[in-house]
């Protein structure tokens, strides 16, 4: 380079050190960005040619002074990198400045290049959750979840949730500056396709690290309104694919795909079908496009029940299904289906999966119109063979599979995985199947060694328990209870978890009426689907309750995280007990039930709980008045309230306002609970047993054994193992249990007219015997049709199942179109052994 003489004020000694950095600007920023020399050679030349003798720190510094910078940021980059795929997209080449320096968009191609490079992966670690920037409820039961928590489609999610809006980089930002260059500098067309190919593929596998990471915000708000639709299309069917995978595996088409799906019906319209629908078993289930608006629903489900009844293995014989023409069976209909052969059984579910995931084959979607990089979640998916695992026992549990969870638990205990974070207890109860499993998916949960879930937890991330979850299974059932009013972490929430599976076996995932609500933009149930709380929904609850019991009795006394207020005055917590929970429960039932409710199911609840051991005199720290939000400003309105307190402050001006069966049955549950509240509180039992070291006095024997002449038998709880009766001394409650569970065991509504209850069992009788305190009587004992039970209500020492109750055949429940056979569950099977 020629010598360039520096300015006078350069070679004059009476100019500051400091001075001459201004007045040498306009050279150095001459050198360091249009002629690009490098640091080192500049301070040769400002050396040589302009007598100016500073060091590599000082020019840095003063460089950092004046926010000089080459290299731009990579934030920057991908900012840049997001406006030069929407301008190129659009067809427009671009020029681009940093701070008012052009910037050379063949660095930018190569920086997109580079980032595409980039690994993705499964998280490794989800114990503490994922954030997605709040999108979901920042404390979603599926949070800690890749795939599992798209279970509706774009349309209901929309109506479910306010969508982030879209915060598309703007070409204003002070620091970068766009524009179209004049004609003689546009870039060819080969060059904006190459760059535009480049861009797309470093955004598309962004869009992937964001979804893969959970921050489901963030890449939402880079997506426009189609790109979202394909997002929420794809990621709903491939969920859907998962369940049906998982609920059907060992039986009937070996491979799911978009066609026996049913996606690619009515494609043009947007819905997808699915086979295999609950009680319809018409045709498939349809998903409305989400941009048609209007979408009518004309399905619902029947108004009856589906049952399960536990029976002794010996006792079950299997009836094969009709052979069909296809091998395996044709996934549209499920008459044909066909056991797999064991070579099948033995295929890992986890690489159908991550198959699935690598070929597409699920999805009416092609990969191109997918706007992340689909290969790169699939890649993911196939280096993270513990996540899968963990997401697929998710959808067995989802699922109902009794058969294909054992598989994969014990394929988790093997491998050393960690479940915890599904809270799986948790989630078998959200999706409660008292048509299909009953009990047994939970106890099948609770039976596995605590190794395979090591932070196993009573609450889940809302601070729910289980027996939380069961009263939520009660009022998304069988109420209009909005999620809000149970929690209010719920608040912004317009569905539970678990609706598209419905308790009694009405509809499910993908049953056809399903699909149609949520393809109509509705994410909730309809209320008119609901019925009241059924004898199929309550021998569920009541076997569930009875299983936490057996596996872990201090669950049925972990506070509750269920109606939570906070003292508007004081700020205490105010938490209730479970049977605190059970009585707003019974309120809720009797306010916002559906017609025909009468609270049967409540009642059953109530002395299942009782009978297993909960305290009825047990006191919480409430306020009825902060509940309804009555509360005054001016003064505590909290105090100590008993189950029973709780539930007697509930004013008559409100249950009056009820249907008189709901009235009737309120009633009753009070009485009962009252009853035992006394009984309890006379510490008879309980006391006398710790008065004489464990042991009855003659005295004490003899009356309890007068109580017990009233009954026919004994069981070995109280007796042989020295455990009080729940009831106390009182010879009706029992009587009232045992009468409970014969109902429920052995009766079921066949026609939509038929009485809720069986000519047996009458609630309004039963209420006026109790009422007028004389001896209580049902068909039951009248007609001397069950088997011996004990003054504790109980026929066996734990679950009884229909023939340990009945002394002869008297019940319904033999329609063999809606009845499920099934084992007893796993806890008895091992003590009988």
């Amino acid at each position: 380079m020629d010598f360039v003489p520096g300015p006078f004020a350069v070679f004059r000694p009476d100019v500051a050190f400091k001075e001459r950095w201004g007045l040498l600007k306009p050279y150095l920023h001459g050198y360091y960005y249009d002629e690009k020399l490098k640091l080192s050679q500049i301070i040769k030349i400002m050396k040589e040619q302009y007598g100016f003798d500073a060091i590599e720190p000082q020019y840095k510094y003063q460089f950092k002074t004046w926010g000089w910078k080459k290299n731009v940021p990579a934030t920057k980059k991908a900012e840049m990198c997001e406006i030069g795929r929407t301008r190129a997209s659009l067809g427009k080449s671009t020029v681009m400045k940093y701070k008012g320096q052009d910037l050379d968009l063949n660095k930018l191609r190569r920086y997109a290049k580079m980032a595409s490079r980039k690994d993705v992966v499964l998280p490794a670690s989800r114990s503490q959750g994922l954030s997605d920037g709040g999108f979901f409820n920042s404390q979603h039961p599926l949070g800690n979840t890749i795939f599992l928590r798209w279970n509706i489609p774009y349309r209901a999610f929309f109506g479910q949730c306010r969508l982030p809006s879209i915060d598309h980089p703007s070409p204003a930002k002070s620091d970068i500056s766009v524009a179209t260059p004049p004609e003689d500098l546009v870039v060819s067309s080969k060059g904006i396709s190459s760059l535009s190919k480049t861009l797309n593929e470093k955004v598309s596998i962004d869009r992937a690290h964001l979804f893969l990471a959970g921050r489901i915000n963030d890449l939402v708000k880079s997506m426009d309104r189609r790109e979202k639709e394909s997002t929420f299309t794809w990621l709903n069917q491939f969920w859907l694919f998962g369940f049906q995978t998982a609920k059907n595996w060992g039986r009937g088409p070996r491979h799911w795909t978009a066609d026996n799906l049913g996606f690619y019906q009515h494609r043009g319209s947007g819905t997808l079908s699915l086979p295999n629908t609950p009680g319809l078993n018409a045709g498939s289930p349809m998903i409305s496009d989400p941009g048609e608006k209007g979408a009518k629903v004309g399905i619902k489900p029947s108004q009856l029940c589906r049952w399960s009844i536990h029976v002794p293995d010996e006792d079950y014989e299997e009836v094969p299904s009709p052979p069909g023409d296809d091998e395996y069976g044709d996934g549209q209909n499920e008459s044909s289906w066909k056991e797999w052969p064991q070579s099948w059984v033995n295929h890992p579910i986890e690489e159908k999966i991550v198959d699935a995931l690598q070929t597409n084959s699920f999805s009416s979607l092609s990969v191109d119109e997918i706007p992340f990089s689909t290969a790169k979640v699939a890649s993911a998916a196939s280096k993270s063979p513990n996540e899968i695992l963990v997401e697929t026992v998710g959808f067995s549990i989802i699922a109902g599979n009794i058969d294909l969870l054992d598989t994969l638990l014990s394929e988790a205990r093997n491998k050393a995985v960690d479940l915890s974070s599904l809270y799986p207890f948790h989630l078998a109860i959200s999706y409660l199947r008292g048509s299909k499993t009953c009990c047994n998916l939970l106890d099948l949960l609770h039976s596995v060694p605590l190794t395979i879930w090591p932070s196993k937890s009573s609450y889940n991330s809302l601070g729910h328990t289980t027996i939380d979850n069961l009263m939520i299974t009660i009022l998304k059932s069988h109420t209009s209870t909005t999620p809000g009013f149970v929690d209010h972490a719920l608040a912004t929430e317009n569905r539970f978890l678990g609706e598209e599976v419905d308790i009694c076996g009405r509809w499910d995932a993908d049953s056809e009426c399903y699909r149609e609500i949520l393809g109509s933009g509705g994410p909730s149930v309809p209320f008119d689907w609901k019925h009241k709380f059924c004898h199929t929904s309550a021998q569920a609850i009541c076997h569930c309750l009875d299983c936490l019991h057996n596996y872990s009795a201090r669950s049925l006394e972990t506070p509750s995280g269920l109606f939570l207020r906070y003292c508007s005055e004081c700020g205490r917590k105010l938490q209730l007990l479970p049977l605190h929970t059970l009585v707003l429960t019974a309120f809720q039932l009797g306010r916002s039930g559906c017609q025909g409710e009468d609270l049967f199911g409540a009642l059953a609840c109530l002395l299942c709980l009782i009978d297993n051991g909960i305290d009825p005199c047990r006191t919480a720290h409430f306020s009825t008045a902060a509940l309804l939000g009555i509360e005054s400003n001016d003064r505590c309105s909290h105090e100590d309230l008993s189950p029973i307190d709780l539930a007697e402050q509930v004013p008559e001006s409100m249950t009056n306002t009820w249907p008189l069966p709901a009235r009737n049955g309120w009633q009753l549950f009070c009485l009962v609970l009252r009853k035992s509240h006394n009984e309890r509180s006379l510490q008879d039992l309980e006391d006398r047993e710790h008065e004489y070291g464990g042991r009855f006095t003659s005295t004490a024997f003899r009356e309890i054994d007068g109580i017990d002449k009233l009954f026919s038998d004994t069981c070995r709880r109280h007796w042989e193992d020295d455990i009080p009766s729940c009831f106390g001394g009182s010879a009706q409650l029992g009587h009232i249990w045992a009468w409970v569970q014969a109902e429920f065991l052995s009766y079921r509504r066949l026609k939509e007219n038929d009485p809720w209850t069986s000519e047996y069992f009458d609630m309004e009788e039963l209420l006026r015997s109790l009422q007028l305190g004389d001896g209580i009587s049902l068909g039951f004992l009248e007609h001397d049709m069950l088997k011996p039970y004990c003054r504790c209500g109980r026929f066996t020492w734990d679950t009884p199942h229909r023939e340990q109750t009945a002394q002869y055949y008297f019940g319904n429940l033999d329609d063999y179109t809606r009845l499920t056979a099934i084992p007893l569950p796993g806890r008895q099977c091992r003590q009988l052994e």
